[in-house]
């Protein structure tokens, strides 16, 4: 598998599961070493950018090395 196959795949299932809950959270670190997905957290910015052109709202936070990436489903309240 290929790196754009590998970063669909996450993609595809950070969609799922955020339509099915509302609500996910994709954790990166860069220290591979401990069991990170380096791929992930080289191309971050990458995800993100996915995801927010799919219409999810998109918020993160770093916390001792781990940025936490929050994907929300749009919610329009009128």
């Amino acid at each position: 598998m290929n790196i754009q196959e590998k970063l669909q795949e996450t993609v595809d299932y950070i969609t799922e599961r955020t339509e099915d809950v509302g609500s996910t959270i994709l954790s990166v670190c860069k220290d591979s070493h401990y069991g990170w997905d380096k791929d992930e957290w080289t191309h971050r910015n990458t995800i993100i950018n996915a995801l927010k052109t799919k219409g999810y709202n998109v918020s993160q936070e770093t916390n001792h090395g781990v940025l936490d990436i929050t994907i929300y489903k749009h919610v329009e309240l009128v």
